[in-house]
């Protein structure tokens, strides 16, 4: 169901910018939010390693932005909780979430890969049944 919700949002917002801006651009955007998002991951275990709160929320809020213009809402907002605490000095508070950020880039991901692979069926696919019937 997470990967679907991701999907779904995703597609949403690639939709919108295919609408604007054409389906080049869109494809565009999402590569490099792929190449620069691996890396800026790797990055920011590497500061919450090195217990760099700057590090970490510099990271953090570059993910967190770029997320967000892709559409990949729920791991936007995971980021916003690792760009606070990296700003308030409290790494501890997310230390737990690392695998749940990982799992939710790793959606993202898959999403956006999909979409790359097969963008006019990934843009005209329509949203699950489960979850527009649920309203997200």
């Amino acid at each position: 169901m997470e990967q679907q919700a991701t999907e779904n949002t995703i597609r949403d917002k690639a939709r919108k910018w295919a609408a604007e801006y054409g389906e080049d651009f869109v494809l565009e955007l999402a590569g490099d939010f792929l190449r620069d998002a691996e890396a800026r991951m790797v990055r920011l275990r590497q500061a919450l390693e090195r217990g760099d709160g700057d590090g970490l929320a510099f990271e953090a809020h570059t993910l967190k932005s770029s997320a967000a213009n892709m559409g990949a809402l729920a791991f936007a907002d995971l980021a916003k909780r690792f760009e606070v605490a990296g700003r308030n000095g409290d790494l501890a508070a997310v230390a737990g979430d690392v695998n749940c950020f990982e799992r939710q880039f790793a959606a993202v991901k898959a999403s956006l890969e999909k979409m790359l692979s097969m963008p006019s069926k990934f843009l005209s696919e329509e949203r699950s049944r489960r979850e527009s019937s649920s309203g997200l």
